[in-house]
């Protein structure tokens, strides 16, 4: 049952919270060609959100009338012998594209995902797709919705990814586009109805230098099952350009011992253990916390199996006393390598 909170403002009755349901139809995604195996029909999902109004602050005021919340959704990806039923629970963020009234919405989400029918080398050997049953989910969505009363009808688009960011072989992953439809009850209140009043002040835009480290593991192949322990340092320079946007610059040192395995070399410190990279990136600013994107180029790699380009995305917290958590996941394009957990520091931030 939803109890609503409901206050006055200009005449109107809002709620701070929403819930809402969606329906969605599409397909998965055979983005390798030993994978054309596993499409047999239509993918089906049904997703439940339950959405509140962030406080005014930072968020309320520098992106275009955001809701944050929780979101639990079933998939069905069109094959139920090979792969089943998919789950997922995860946060999101949603906010308009642009300032304008009716403009489309943004949302995006990671978190928990469940897969019913793994890889098994005896059982399930034709699902070369996902190797765990736990797994991440990322979605994207841009949609629409038109508010009646209390009530709202939403359409829009979405992207569904599921993978292990190969923890465990196989890990092609599992991707599901699908167009869909929904409604929500609860109307919250939007920007334009703030008074000058309840908008913060603009943050201080600052400068800093910052070290990390990282951890993960990840697995060869399905006939190499062992866990390889992975490593990084990562410096990079952070510059704050406007109120929810930041460039970075820097560079990776990464140890992995998997690569020199797929050398046949036994040797823990062997080169091509190693791989040295400069990158650049963005991070989109959310208060203390922050999504990050960067984009990198291997200066030296003696294993060449992955290309001269890196990826890094993720998520990182920032501390008062200048400690920083982070989770992120390193591919190439859309090849995951491994997930990783670290720490952080920031060294002489410098506001302006």
């Amino acid at each position: 049952m939803l109890i609503p909170f409901a206050h006055e403002s200009m005449g109107q009755q809002y709620s701070n919270n929403r819930f809402g349901a969606t329906l969605g139809y599409g397909f998965m995604i055979a983005h390798r060609a030993n994978m054309r195996h596993l499409i047999q029909g239509h993918t089906t999902s049904l997703e439940l959100q339950y959405t509140i109004k962030p406080k005014p602050g930072h968020l309320a005021t520098y992106y275009n009338n955001p809701s944050i919340g929780i979101q639990l959704g079933y998939y069905n990806p069109g094959n139920q012998e090979q792969i089943g039923t998919c789950m997922g629970v995860f946060p999101s963020l949603r906010f308009q594209l642009w300032n304008r009234k009716y403009a489309p919405f943004f949302q995006f989400g990671a978190g928990m995902g469940w897969v019913e029918k793994p890889f098994d080398q005896l059982t399930n050997y034709q699902n070369i797709a996902i190797g765990s049953h736990i797994n991440s989910i990322v979605q994207f969505r841009i949609e629409n919705n038109f508010q009646w009363d209390r009530a709202s009808v939403k359409v829009g688009i979405g992207f569904t990814h599921f993978s292990n960011a190969a923890f465990s072989a196989p890990n092609l992953g599992i991707n599901l586009p699908t167009l869909y439809t929904g409604l929500a009850f609860g109307k919250i209140r939007s920007q334009y109805d703030l008074d000058e009043t309840e908008k913060s002040e603009e943050p201080s835009r600052n400068q800093r230098h910052e070290l990390f480290y990282g951890m993960g593991a990840r697995e060869i192949s399905l006939h190499n099952p062992k866990k390889y322990l992975t490593g990084s340092l990562n410096y990079q320079y952070f510059r704050q350009f406007s109120n929810v946007f930041a460039w970075t610059a820097g560079t990776d040192l990464f140890f992995n011992p998997s690569l020199g395995a797929e050398l046949n070399s036994s040797k823990l410190l062997d080169k091509a253990n190693f791989q040295w990279g400069v990158c650049i990136g963005t991070e989109l600013l959310f208060n203390s916390s922050s999504i990050y994107l960067q984009q990198g180029l291997y200066v030296l790699s003696p294993f060449k199996g992955n290309g001269s380009a890196y990826n890094r995305l993720g998520y990182r917290r920032r501390f008062q006393n200048g400690w920083i958590i982070n989770f992120g996941l390193k591919t190439h394009l859309a090849v995951a390598e491994y997930f990783e957990i670290g720490i952080g520091y920031s060294f002489k931030q410098k506001i302006e």
